[in-house]
């Protein structure tokens, strides 16, 4: 009997991912939304010290998933209609921002489904869409990214840049009949998922969610002017600032594919930034969300308590 074939999917590590572009004005960017902690939370959440095994990566170590990863689990589960259980994984992590898989290679996180298992470097555990963008992987069941999930169904839920886009096989469909339109020809919409949130909750995460319609009834492809720099222009972003004006966040996600920016007929498309409240200094925060530019009518609001 063949041993049985193991599939791992892999998000390969670039400086570009993991790092804000370098000051081009129109890309703003804080990796407020990419939260780091230090490894002892993880460590804290240790269930054994981790047996030899030569399929896991050196200096694994099993723990138990934070209470956010069971949400984030149902929405990328809601975007690709999947029905597979969170409670069969096995977690585990290795110190850092990468790790070398059997071949050499760096990644920040990898799915094996025969074991049914997920490896995630340290450093982006609490990384809400690239942990999503894992996932996605171990509930398909696959280490391929179709497009149809990665950048269709859950586009805007779980992160696919650089190397996800490379590897998608199928181009991205266009429409002959689209106009080419400015993003003030979109509408931008801005919500929070919870009004407050509480520093002291095990899950202490927030969303902020940037949506855009399309309120045509012919398809358009929007212009996004140029980033700056020598990566793809800036599209989805968020900026946070607190009532006294004293602290303020901002981050700007890049038009990786172009499907980012071709609209159907009535179509919204979503953003999901991820945030810590422990991360922030405890206040009320008006909250606004642009595409291109182009700011939401109307803003949000969050407030974070002690």
């Amino acid at each position: 009997m063949e041993p049985a074939r193991r599939r791992v999917s892999t998000h390969l590590v670039t400086k570009r991912a993991l790092q804000p572009a370098k000051a081009p004005l129109r890309i703003r960017r804080s990796n407020l939304h990419r939260a780091i902690l230090p490894l002892l939370v993880l460590a804290n959440a240790c269930e054994s010290p981790t047996a030899p095994d030569a399929t896991l990566p050196a200096g694994a170590t099993r723990f138990t998933a934070p209470a956010v990863y069971q949400r984030w689990w149902a929405m990328t589960a809601a975007c690709s209609a999947s029905s597979a259980p969170f409670e069969k994984v096995t977690w585990y992590f290795v110190d850092g921002a990468s790790f070398a898989r059997a071949d050499g290679t760096l990644a920040y996180g990898t799915f094996d489904d025969v074991a049914n298992r997920i490896v995630i470097a340290g450093n982006v555990a609490y990384h809400g869409d690239v942990m999503r963008h894992v996932m996605l992987h171990a509930q398909l069941g696959t280490a391929a990214h179709p497009r149809s999930a990665f950048l269709g169904s859950c586009a805007g839920v779980v992160a696919c840049d650089g190397v996800c886009v490379r590897d998608v096989s199928t181009p991205a469909p266009s429409d002959t009949t689209a106009l080419q339109v400015a993003p003030g020809a979109l509408t931008t919409s801005v919500s929070v998922s919870r009004a407050t949130v509480s520093q002291r909750e095990r899950d202490d995460f927030f969303e902020i969610v940037v949506a855009v319609t399309n309120p045509a009834t012919h398809a358009v492809v929007v212009k996004l002017e140029p980033s700056g720099d020598a990566g793809p222009p800036g599209s989805f972003s968020y900026a946070m600032t607190s009532a006294d004006q004293s602290f303020t966040a901002f981050y700007s996600e890049r038009a990786w594919d172009v499907s980012t920016q071709r609209f159907a007929p009535g179509e919204t498309k979503r953003w999901i930034f991820d945030i810590k409240a422990s991360q922030m200094p405890p206040t009320t925060y008006r909250v606004s969300g642009d595409y291109g530019l182009n700011s939401a009518a109307q803003a949000a609001s969050v407030t974070v308590t002690p």
